[in-house]
């Protein structure tokens, strides 16, 4: 299966599991990541650069099986900021 990710906050223990994900698991991992910086404004607006980011490597246009969010963004915010 192919599994596109978004973290808002790529350090520490929340870098480890994406790569321990990505490395172990039987899915092919695609991470659209943000540094370390400020959770709580990740936690708020961290979405829409995530997903900015996202549209301009062209990642949202290929097909994905499954889309990953973690602890500090919502799946639903990922809808609300996709654009077409």
């Amino acid at each position: 299966m192919r599994v596109l990710g978004f973290e808002a906050w790529n350090a520490g223990s929340h870098r480890a599991i994406g790569r321990s994900l990505a490395r172990h698991g039987r899915d092919q991992w695609t991470w659209v990541t943000l540094g370390p910086g400020p959770w709580r404004w990740r936690q708020r607006l961290g979405m829409v650069e995530l997903v900015e980011q996202a549209q301009k490597q062209g990642t949202l246009e290929q097909p994905w099986d499954c889309f990953v969010c973690t602890s500090l963004l919502g799946v639903g915010e990922l809808r609300g900021c996709r654009r077409g």
